[in-house]
């Protein structure tokens, strides 16, 4: 059996001659110091093999960055970002090509012997072979199979917004004509982005509320970023599954717009911890509900979920064992709690005895906090934040393309949920703590992220320039 393998055509830089590059590879040193001596284009992977003593190679389709190439391992490396689709492909080619000179052994014998030209043309063919793709109409029953194949890992949310996708594309296919998996390439994005900003937001509303114009019927950027990054992730399941060849519709880079957020000053979040809401019970377990929440960095997910099972005893203190809903994650986050979060659940106590358990024999456990649904709950907390006094006015600048648009509200108006979860984020660093030791509690996986929940207040940073400016003159 021919061993056949891929290689680099030009793996080293032009001005590495043929002597320099035997050097290179038979040296001892480390791949990220053979590094600088690659080239730094993409170059072209041809499959080699070798018959009676000689060898012979085939020009393949594909290309690569040598950096981003495994000789050994025979395929790209992880850090590629479609090395999954690339390796697949590249192992598939092998397949076939082993499989056809399977075949091509079959008809050798002493009269009619295999020759070098014969498994090179067979390997042209295996290259040139067009991979099955779907039928143009198949486009919306091929989302429906991905929503199937997703289902088992897909919330109610993420079902919600390929649903709003999927209404989207329809649209998009009724203005522009029937979607093809094989017109599919780097520019359909691009046409779809142009679509979006073109016609807004799909109008849902009855005939009867649709003679009055929609107040605001621009799609934004950021929203549209939201379905080009969802249609990312349907388009990359495609090319797993061979419904499309062309992995640069991958390419095709997604930009969000910075936005302006609003959170609790300490001073607001102390106004509210103790309001006295004695004769109104909604509003003081939306604000209970809310406060543990901006205490503890969680989410209203996690709330909801939160029981008595959670708490634990540990150096002293009690820690909230948090398994968090988003990104199913498996590994619990430990969070220690704070005097005002104890007193907290202190209001709601534990009335199930220790050690309860079901007709299955699991342990039960109560549940804390009396969370409400998420609508109730943003609807008593936009009047809380009236009561506490956040009424100085917000501009918020977004775009549509490159339309400004401009928002101004007042700072209750804008307060929800997650809300909590940018305070305890701002005060945080605003109290001294460190970077890395928020993240340990928010579950962010970089910096990045956790900036992005950072709200520096005006008292903060005019306090920061007086101290820098008024010592230096």
């Amino acid at each position: 059996m021919i061993k056949f393998h891929y290689f680099l055509k030009k793996k080293f830089s032009p001005e590495i001659d043929y002597v320099k590059s035997l050097e290179i590879k038979q040296s001892k040193l480390p791949d990220k110091k053979k590094e600088k001596y690659l080239n730094k284009e993409k170059t072209q992977l041809d499959v080699g093999f070798r018959v009676e003593g000689k060898y012979f190679k085939v020009r393949t389709s594909e290309r690569v960055f040598p950096a981003l190439w495994d000789q050994k391992k025979q395929q790209v490396k992880d850090k590629h970002p479609l090395s999954f689709i690339l390796n697949r492909t590249l192992r598939n080619l092998r397949e076939r090509i082993e499989e056809g000179y399977r075949q091509l052994e079959f008809d050798v014998n002493e009269n009619n012997p295999l020759t070098a030209d014969q498994i090179k043309s067979m390997i042209k063919e295996k290259i040139d072979e067009k991979k099955p793709v779907a039928k143009s109409d198949d486009f919306f029953s091929v989302f429906t199979e991905f929503l199937k194949a997703k289902e088992p890992f897909f919330k109610k949310n993420n079902v919600k917004k390929y649903g709003t996708l999927k209404g989207h594309l329809l649209r998009f296919q009724k203005s522009e004509g029937i979607i093809k998996f094989e017109a599919i390439d780097e520019h359909f994005l691009e046409r779809f982005t142009a679509f979006l900003l073109k016609t807004g937001k799909h109008d849902r509303r009855s005939k009867a509320k649709k003679e009055k114009p929609m107040q605001d019927p621009l799609l934004k950027n950021n929203s549209i970023a939201k379905l080009l990054a969802n249609s990312k992730a349907f388009f990359r399941w495609c090319l797993a599954h061979d419904y499309i060849s062309n992995p640069k519709v991958l390419n095709y880079k997604i930009k969000y717009d910075a936005t302006s957020i609003v959170c609790f000053t300490r001073d607001e979040l102390h106004k509210l911890l103790t309001m006295d809401l004695s004769t109104d019970k909604i509003k003081s377990e939306v604000r209970d509900t809310f406060c543990f929440q901006a205490l503890t960095g969680s989410r209203f997910s996690d709330c909801v979920s939160l029981h008595w099972g959670n708490i634990i005893k540990k150096n002293g203190g009690l820690v909230w064992s948090c398994f968090q809903h988003k990104g199913n994650k498996s590994a619990a986050v430990e969070i220690p709690l704070s005097d005002a979060a104890v007193r907290i659940l202190e209001r709601y106590p534990n009335r199930i005895p220790e050690g309860t358990r079901d007709k299955e024999g699991n342990l039960v456990h109560q549940r804390i906090l009396p969370v409400r649904s998420e609508q109730v709950m943003n609807k008593h907390l936009k009047i809380l934040a009236q009561m506490v006094g956040l009424v100085d006015v917000v501009v918020q600048v977004k775009y549509s393309g490159v339309k400004r648009i401009e928002i101004s509200k007042e700072r209750w108006e804008l307060i929800s949920t997650h809300t909590a979860r940018r305070t305890f984020v701002t005060l945080s660093l605003e109290m001294g703590m460190r970077h890395e030791v928020v993240i340990a509690f928010t579950g962010h996986t970089t910096v990045k992220q956790l900036l992005r929940y950072n709200v520096i207040s005006q008292k903060v940073k005019e306090q920061e320039l007086k101290n820098a400016w008024n010592s230096a003159f």
